[in-house]
């Protein structure tokens, strides 16, 4: 059954807010349905400029006050039978969209729009996989702290590496992370928001399988095709550059300081490097298009890994094509 409406009760307020399902312009297809009918009950805003034990009272009492409204306030939320360390769902914002003398929050609705759109349409076979499912485009009614509110609401996937639980950087998690940014690029889509300190932003630790979960879609875009010729694991400098990492997953390896270390590392994956490598070598030394060669063997290599890979997920995989020029 689909649901059209949903209460949420914010901190400082005596009545919840209603928020009704507003698609954005010219989208139609349905979205997932909503896992609860209950009143959400808010938590604090998390802003990604500031973190709540570094910032004024404000944040504390934002209910009495008029919220700021510069960046997308995020409200973690959890069933009134549910303790509020168990969220299910969170709300990403634009706050006051009411107020036509602010040109930011157009470009604050806009953002949230598009991502939204991407999620239901690039993402939809990856959502509950590598990214959390999503659960539409939410129009409030006015309030008093924040004026009319727009908002996409998502599944909770736990919190950005900066602060998980579960979350030590060990060899092991960060080769999970590469695998998946791998798996993101397969299915033909670049973050363009996955390096440096962006990376620890964008990515979630998921509690319930300890794995990775990508977020924060405002710049993606469909690729045409990723460049890279080898896994990303760890290895030496010399090895990337003789099996041309992509531009993205390079820098998330030089991140996850997979590059020129192999100490410590799976054996398993570097074997599985080289031989990718060995077959690069192979197509250079027999192919007179060589180019061509290249990419059908990167294409053979990528598709066997992504359909066994979707074999085990149960989804139906997005293969990139590669077409002559």
């Amino acid at each position: 059954m689909s649901v059209d409406t949903v209460k949420v009760l914010f901190k400082g307020q005596s009545h919840p807010t209603t928020f009704t399902l507003s698609p954005p312009r010219n989208f139609s297809a349905p979205f997932k349905t909503l896992p609860t009918t209950s009143t959400l009950i808010a938590s604090n805003p998390h802003i990604r400029e500031f973190t709540q034990n570094t910032t004024s009272g404000t944040i504390y009492n934002w209910g009495k006050t008029t919220i700021w409204d510069y960046s997308f306030p995020i409200f973690f939320c959890h069933p009134e039978s549910c303790s509020e360390e168990r969220p299910i769902i969170i709300l990403k914002t634009a706050c006051h969209i009411d107020d036509g003398n602010k040109g930011y929050v157009e470009g604050n609705v806009e953002s949230l729009e598009k991502e939204a759109v991407f999620y239901n349409e690039s993402l939809a076979s990856l959502q509950g996989l590598l990214v959390p499912h999503h659960y539409g485009m939410w129009q409030s009614d006015a309030t008093e702290f924040a004026g009319v509110m727009r908002c996409e609401i998502l599944e909770y996937c736990g919190r950005n590496l900066s602060c998980a639980p579960g979350w030590t950087c060990s060899v092991e998690q960060r080769n999970q992370i590469a695998e998946a940014a791998e798996k993101l690029h397969d299915w033909g889509i670049c973050h363009y928001q996955l390096t440096d300190d962006e990376l620890l932003r964008h990515t979630l630790w998921r509690e319930t399988d300890q794995q990775p979960v990508f977020i924060d879609f405002v710049k993606a875009v469909d690729a045409e095709e990723c460049t890279r010729m080898i896994p990303l694991c760890p290895m030496r400098p010399y090895h990337w550059l003789k099996g041309s990492i992509c531009e993205e997953l390079q820098e998330i390896g030089t991140f996850l300081k997979l590059r020129g270390r192999l100490d410590g590392y799976s054996e398993e994956l570097l074997k599985k490097a080289m031989d990718w490598l060995a077959g690069q070598k192979h197509c250079w030394e027999n192919g007179d298009d060589f180019d061509w060669a290249i990419k059908e063997e990167k294409h053979r290599e990528q598709k066997k890994l992504l359909q066994e890979w979707a074999k085990e997920e149960n989804v139906e995989p997005r293969i990139v094509r590669y077409s002559r020029q």
